[in-house]
């Protein structure tokens, strides 16, 4: 059936029990009329969350079946692999928030590759660890199979360094130490990963990472001519143990792969150079030619280079011997972030001392002040966090208005004060900062505006409050954060 008014769309959504009849009663009573355009009615549905895009776009191309796997309602697309998709879902009954991961019509006609995600399931059900993304249930529909997840609110660390460009030497090491946790745990069962790269691990918006798809775990690799293998980290696996001696499924490979990830946070690019061709991935060269760290970032710190080169030693024996002892690296290099060598400001000015000096103290002796900015524009991202961190604040980010101010409900608020950054996203902004400024569980949360210069007409939204402030491009960063200063003074230890 042609869907060509809101009647119709509204008859196809209740048949195919994408919305219920309260809702249909809510949205008719809301229009006031059922004599509405079909973008008027879809337009509602979308603003209700009755919809997500996702399914609105199915329905509307006349698609009549993929909206439910079981007991889970299928909200949008997350991600897609060779392999399987995986979607944001929800159990139609208790509302929770899943992730399922669908094998692919394709694959599920290999009963090797059923078997193999089957066992992925199986394994990944014995995991239970803060740092690794849960699964809850394997299952099938339709003769389709599926794993229930954890739905980790966030993105992966491939997306999250894309957009960053590169991370400061604190915060990678903490995303690497959590991967290193999780392989740890993981190792203590008996288990490799076998497929450590960025795209597998989840940075939540608590900035947690989080290790995904053991699915390469346990003895994935069945085709003897590496050249015929789908996966290109399975090669790479190979390919390293192969040119050392190294057993296969030796865990120190996940070593060597989890310091590639931490290379590629610290300087912005991989340090393996990239190739389609398999046999070239085969080839000994590309691990011992990386060029070192240090050559790359000569002013990162010893500690945390030398912890990279360790991790990424292309010998076995040379490496850290267990996810433990990369641990322990890590957590000395990342020690002597927080209390540098007095030695490395022999070359700086007096001042220059004199404020790292006082910068260090007032960590040691008062709470750190946190703000959120939500920023849709990546230059300005990379900006304000260097800026304000450099004055110790602690910098969190979102592009999405309405996850910010989910967080600020939330019983632990995540920072003392939310910024609201137009100059890209324009009018969402300003709306979500009305909201949030309005609501009665964050209207005494200190808040900003920030405007762009061609947003005159916003300029006087604002309730007066002192600690609601609206501010126009253009604008020091230096003005901005004295702003911050008065709405988050420094705190009293």
């Amino acid at each position: 059936m042609l869907i060509d008014s809101a009647e119709k769309l509204a008859q196809t959504l209740f048949d195919l029990n994408l919305i219920d009849d309260r809702q249909l009663k809510d949205l008719w009573g809301a229009l006031g009329s059922r004599s509405v355009s079909l973008e008027q009615f879809s337009e509602l549905l979308l603003g209700r969350e009755f919809l997500t895009g996702y399914q609105l776009n199915r329905v509307l191309r006349g698609e009549k079946k993929g909206f439910f796997f079981g007991d889970y309602k299928i909200l949008y697309l997350v991600g897609r692999g060779s392999f399987a998709r995986v979607y944001r879902a929800v159990h139609h009954v208790t509302g929770e928030i899943v992730a399922l991961k669908i094998m692919r019509r394709s694959c599920a006609r290999d009963p090797q590759k059923v078997d193999d995600f089957q066992r992925e399931g199986t394994m990944g059900m014995t995991l239970r660890h803060p740092n690794i993304v849960s699964i809850f249930e394997i299952a099938s529909h339709d003769n389709r199979h599926f794993l229930v997840m954890e739905f980790v609110e966030g993105r992966n660390l491939r997306e999250f360094i894309k957009i960053r460009g590169q991370c400061e030497p604190d915060e990678a090491i903490r995303l690497i130490k959590d991967v290193a946790s999780a392989l740890d745990y993981a190792q203590r069962k008996g288990i490799t990963h076998r497929d450590v790269k960025l795209s597998n691990v989840l940075v939540s918006g608590r900035g947690i990472a989080k290790l995904a798809d053991f699915g390469l775990a346990g003895g994935m690799d069945h085709v003897d001519n590496l050249t015929e293998q789908a996966n290109p980290r399975t090669i790479d696996y190979a390919a390293l143990e192969r040119s050392t001696g190294a057993r296969r499924d030796d865990p120190r490979s996940d070593i060597y792969f989890t310091g590639c990830m931490l290379y590629h946070l610290l300087a912005g690019q991989p340090p393996l150079s990239d190739t389609k061709n398999r046999m070239n991935r085969l080839d000994k060269d590309r691990f011992v030619n990386v060029k070192p760290l240090h050559k790359l970032l000569p002013r990162l710190q010893r500690p945390v280079w030398e912890v990279v080169a360790k991790a990424m030693e292309v010998e076995p024996e040379r490496r850290y011997q267990s996810p433990k002892e990369l641990l322990i690296g890590l957590e000395a290099a990342q020690r002597t972030l927080i209390e540098p060598d007095p030695s490395q400001w022999q070359h700086q000015d007096d001042d220059t001392v004199i404020e790292e000096e006082e910068s260090l103290s007032a960590r040691r002796t008062r709470p750190q002040r946190s703000v959120m900015l939500v920023e849709a524009e990546t230059n300005m991202q990379n900006m304000m966090r260097s800026h304000l961190k450099g004055r110790g604040f602690r910098v969190l980010m979102t592009e999405d208005p309405r996850r910010a101010i989910a967080r600020f409900t939330e019983q632990e608020l995540p920072a003392q004060c939310l910024v609201f950054s137009a100059v890209e996203l324009g009018e969402k902004a300003v709306k979500a900062y009305e909201t949030f400024t309005s609501n009665p569980a964050t209207m005494g949360i200190p808040a900003v505006l920030l405007l762009g210069k061609h947003h005159e007409e916003w300029i006087h939204r604002t309730d007066g409050k002192e600690h609601h402030v609206v501010l126009q491009m253009p604008i020091t960063v230096g003005k901005f954060r004295e702003v911050l200063d008065q709405l988050v003074p420094h705190a009293i230890a």
